[in-house]
């Protein structure tokens, strides 16, 4: 191997760990699956996080992925319609990453049956992609797994 092709080869490796760092979130759904039916699942962003935050979420796709891991978690059916807004977001290059949510069951008659508040922090991670995937996961499953 000549030291051209070492610097080549070096140089693919830099750019597929730089193309893994960013991208949209992996979410899966909480298993096992709840038996409660769930007519509509809706994540939104709260009024309070600043244009930062937005724009990291945005780019993650935080709401995309968290709907459709939450949708994958219940049979739909007849049920409460699930609203959650992501109230509190914070990361970056130094100290955790957290993330706090509020869900709310609205019953088919308008009436909010249950109030859902959900926290998740990690430290753990190599970049913002990572821990807020981590973050996001562990609120997905709290939600989840605080249902029948």
């Amino acid at each position: 191997m000549t030291l051209h092709s070492s610097i080549s080869l070096a140089s693919l490796g830099v750019l597929a760990v730089l193309a893994g760092c960013g991208g949209s979130l992996r979410l899966s759904a909480a298993t096992p699956m709840r038996a409660t039916p769930i007519a509509e699942v809706q994540v939104v962003y709260g009024a309070d996080l600043d244009q930062g935050k937005l724009d990291v979420l945005n780019d993650l796709e935080v709401a995309v992925h968290m709907q459709a891991a939450l949708r994958s978690s219940f049979p739909v059916g007849n049920g409460p319609r699930m609203l959650v807004m992501i109230t509190r977001y914070r990361t970056g290059r130094w100290g955790p990453t957290r993330m706090n949510a509020d869900a709310t069951l609205v019953g088919p008659d308008g009436t909010v049956q249950q109030t859902i508040p959900v926290s998740s922090t990690t430290i753990r991670g190599s970049n913002a992609r990572s821990k807020t995937q981590r973050v996001a996961q562990d609120c997905v499953n709290q939600l989840v797994g605080s249902l029948p």
